[in-house]
């Protein structure tokens, strides 16, 4: 079983990013050559070897963890953001409610999804509809701001 840091996670989720950019996620999941290059990415940039299924797995697991994430959230405007537990600020009213509708989200108003902005790359247009919906042929103005955020970054492993 693959134990996976928060850093590969972030690692794995910006390789994800770039294959789906370079047009290598056709569908649903990558393709071949996306796949590849994930791996030599990941592999190169921590020195961890995991086998396809091991990435699928944590992909599958990345994607349902989003899921919840954006139900949880919802269309709701006027909500504040802790910093401190880098989740959603609201009301133990809204949290109530909240919980009453995606129970399974309780983890999350403690701390909230890591990655957001990146599995938001990677999941909006194949696992949601209406609002979060986009498609490869939407402009990717956004994913400039993402590499531009991490280009200056300098992580320890």
């Amino acid at each position: 079983r693959a134990i996976w840091t928060s850093r590969q996670t972030t690692i794995f989720c910006e390789a994800c990013v770039d294959e789906v950019f370079k047009g290598n996620r056709p569908s649903t999941c990558f393709n071949k050559k996306g796949w590849n290059n994930i791996i030599e990415a990941f592999e190169k940039n921590t020195g961890k070897k995991y086998s396809r299924d091991k990435f699928k797995h944590k992909w599958d697991g990345l994607k349902k963890e989003w899921i919840l994430w954006n139900k949880l959230k919802g269309s709701e405007s006027g909500l504040g953001w802790d910093a401190a537990k880098g989740t959603i600020s609201a009301t133990d009213e809204w949290w109530e409610r909240k919980l009453t509708e995606v129970p399974d989200a309780a983890k999350f108003r403690e701390k909230g999804l890591e990655n957001v902005e990146l599995l938001d790359i990677m999941f909006k247009d194949i696992a949601a509809t209406g609002e979060l919906a986009w498609a490869p042929t939407s402009e990717t103005r956004n994913y400039t701001k993402h590499v531009t955020m991490f280009q200056n970054v300098d992580v320890n492993i």
